[in-house]
């Protein structure tokens, strides 16, 4: 027994050989450049069969069978593109009369509202100099974030402040900027001015700049022109969009259940409806596991409509990455009617970049249960990496492509390992409970022969 319980509980422990044929499908890499890295995005197909979210079944190896360094590149996020100035039509306001009058304002009859010209009542003395300034945006269609004032005098010196007001028909004004600094001065060959006035991003035809206050040096100063600045525009990344398989109906009415690809970083939904002129109120739950309950990721009213045969659906709905997705439809009016939903998932993918190190051709492996983390930081792989936006960096890391992925190891690879500490327990279990009956017989048979040994002799 003592000989027996060694040999139970001795487990063999496989070596992990990184190969190709230990991941699940493999993919030719092209590399055309001579450059040490490498860079390509990773496509959903490859999404769709790895094991872990945290990508960590990944693996590029050379035409000797060895893997070779690699990371995986920060996905980029929106940036704000700031746009160019626009010069606009400048019309000056003098100061009314202290009796008053009227100010006429000819407007262009081709419907975009442009402004040909301002003219005063004639029965109106003018001022001597203008007091305020009326700006024609109305052919600009972005809204607008800044003013800046040019002096037509370029040795003008004033300080002061000035209010901004908005409009769309000349009547109703808006004030954007009710007492913003402006001033120009000079010193010793020096120029310090502040001619620009900014606001919350602001859409109008219209705008109106006058002095609040006002001194006769403000008074003197003309302006020539005016520029506007449109507000800053928010850029969002490429994204792919792939269909998801068919939604599959719950068995609570109005429910749809669909996979997303592990390790995907989805951020958009498209929900297609599946008849014209729908107006459907959903809720859109996700969650990591089958064991995890679900989790509400928000409450959207999803349409299709069609107007003068232009057809215009709900926005993209936005989204983070998870395992399951749950779409709940409000069936009070109806539902969707008759037919299925359609579900697109927008993503941004990873860039993978590797080190070219041995000879190529290089395969990307990829999707095993097994696999361990092995990425680098990708400011550890590249030399001076920063934001990955210098020159240097640029001219350090080629483009390569994926080609159409194989079957290496199979799905076989895919499946969990065995779990080795639970079958190490139960062993020790069952070797326990052998050990105890082996003790328990030996006992039994040493009670009964003590018995037969107290037995009287028959005479």
């Amino acid at each position: 027994m003592k000989s027996i319980l060694p040999a139970l509980l001795l487990i063999p422990v496989l070596a992990w050989a990184d190969a190709p044929a230990d991941y699940a499908n493999a993919a030719p890499i092209t590399a055309d450049a001579t450059t040490p890295f490498h860079r390509f995005a990773l496509p959903v197909d490859v999404y769709r069969v790895l094991a872990h979210g945290d990508l960590r079944d990944l693996r590029v190896f050379n035409a000797a069978g060895e893997v070779v360094p690699h990371a995986l590149e920060t996905r980029p996020s929106a940036t704000e593109e700031k746009a160019a100035t626009v010069a606009v039509p400048l019309f000056a306001l003098p100061k009314p009369a202290s009796d008053g009058g009227a100010l006429s304002v000819q407007v262009e009859k081709r419907g975009d509202g442009s402004i040909l010209t301002v003219v005063r009542d004639a029965r109106q003395t003018p001022a001597s100099a203008p007091d305020a300034w009326l700006l024609d945006a109305s052919r600009l269609e972005r809204p607008v974030s800044a003013l800046e004032l040019v002096p037509a005098d370029a040795s003008a010196q004033f300080i002061g402040a000035m209010r901004v007001e908005a409009s769309d028909d000349l009547e109703r004004w808006r004030t954007l900027a009710a007492n913003a600094p402006l001033l120009v001065t000079h010193a010793n060959g020096q120029t310090l001015s502040r001619l620009r006035i900014e606001w919350p991003a602001t859409q109008a035809k219209y705008w109106r700049a006058s002095w609040v206050g006002g001194s006769s040096a403000q008074r003197a100063v003309s302006f020539a022109r005016a520029t506007l600045e449109p507000a800053a525009s928010r850029q969002e990344p490429a994204r792919i969009w792939q269909p998801v398989g068919p939604l599959r109906p719950q068995p609570n009415e109005g429910e749809y259940a669909c996979d997303l690809p592990v390790g995907a970083p989805v951020d958009r939904l498209r929900l297609l409806l599946p008849q014209l002129n729908s107006v459907v109120p959903v809720t859109l739950l996700t969650r990591s596991r089958s064991e995890d309950p679900w989790r509400a990721i928000g409450s959207f009213t999803v349409y299709r409509l069609q107007q003068d045969g232009v057809e215009f659906s709900s926005p993209d709905l936005a989204a983070s990455p998870a395992r399951q997705l749950l779409l709940r439809v409000d069936i009070r009016g109806g539902g969707l009617g008759s037919g299925a939903p359609r579900l697109e998932i927008g993503l941004i993918p990873h860039h993978l970049v590797f080190a070219a190190r041995g000879a190529g051709p290089y395969r990307l492996a990829f999707g095993s249960a097994q696999a361990k983390a092995a990425a680098y930081p990708i400011t550890s792989l590249v030399p001076d990496y920063g934001d990955g936006s210098s020159d240097a960096v640029r001219r350090l890391i080629g483009a390569a492509t994926l080609g159409d992925a194989t079957a290496a190891g199979g799905e076989a690879q895919l499946r969990p390992p065995l779990d080795a500490r639970r079958w190490v327990l139960w062993g020790v279990l069952l070797v326990a409970v052998l050990l105890l009956g082996v003790m328990a017989q030996r006992l039994w048979r040493q009670l009964g022969s003590g018995e037969r040994d107290r037995k009287p002799d028959q005479p």
